[in-house]
């Protein structure tokens, strides 16, 4: 197999015009990501946005979201979260696949390995959720090839991660954990949603889930009446580096203007 770099980002959650979220700018935001993207790390194979593309889930807002990642010259394979709407973003996303059912869940290819991207919307909910269809169609995708990699790729986590505000709109479904067990060649799991840096091994698998480009989500353990707690902590998008089995993860804040000096 070939080493593959690509780069993982998510929630931009952009509103289209001069749309200020909890004091912050989305769309500035995205674009110093894209221009950082593209001065230092040009060279990737691809990226993958995680969802929440949109904050209002309107056709202008996603037409503002194409317009802001023209910049890059590598391919970017979005997926859908709970703020975005699925017919909204079909229509101006027509490139992008969806399977049969119409769920915007598709399969790309990269050095010997495949990148499985998966639609974990209901409509009218912030929940994640996998139903039977969707469930199907995993399990085919995973068995078409039993020996290759794959790498999966949702907006919301599939398991909690120790935050009860978060953890109730998490998958947490037990057809999913079966059927990754049942194929056994899924390397890592890559997801959004929660606005914060998380990473860990999760029913053998390991997984990662990283910042927003907006707003990010406190560290919060405790319960709070189900409020989520926000905050102002820096945005980044994950450099990912993937060796024979390995997966290499770095995290880069790409607002971070301190600059560099040798140690």
């Amino acid at each position: 197999m070939q080493d593959v770099k690509f780069i993982h980002f998510t929630d931009p959650h952009l509103d289209v015009g001069s749309f200020r979220l909890y004091g912050l700018e989305p769309a500035a935001r995205l674009q110093a990501c894209v221009a950082h993207m593209a001065a230092h790390h040009g060279d990737a194979a691809f990226a993958v946005l995680t969802g929440d593309l949109t904050h209002d889930g309107s056709v202008a807002s996603y037409q503002q979201i194409r317009t802001l990642l023209a910049p890059l010259t590598l391919p970017v394979h979005p997926l859908i979260g709970n703020h975005d709407d699925r017919a909204s973003f079909q229509r101006a996303f027509p490139e992008v696949a969806a399977d049969q059912a119409g769920f915007v869940q598709y399969v790309v290819r990269y050095g010997g390995r495949r990148f499985i991207m998966l639609d974990t919307v209901q409509a009218g909910s912030h929940e994640g959720v996998l139903d039977a269809a969707r469930l199907a169609w995993l399990r085919q995708v995973l068995t078409e090839d039993p020996t290759g990699p794959c790498y999966l790729f949702l907006h919301h986590p599939p398991m909690a991660v120790g935050m009860p505000s978060s953890d109730t709109m998490a998958i947490n479904d037990p057809g999913f954990e079966a059927i990754l067990a049942e194929a056994g060649n899924v390397r890592h799991i890559f997801f959004g949603h929660l606005h914060r840096a998380v990473s860990g091994i999760w029913r053998g698998i390991s997984f990662s889930g990283i910042p927003g480009l907006s707003h990010q989500v406190a560290l919060d353990l405790v319960e709070n009446d189900g409020r989520v707690r926000g905050s102002h902590e820096p945005p980044s998008y994950s450099v990912v580096l993937l060796r024979q089995d390995d997966v290499i993860i770095h995290q880069c804040h790409f607002l971070d203007e301190s600059g560099t000096f040798y140690l």
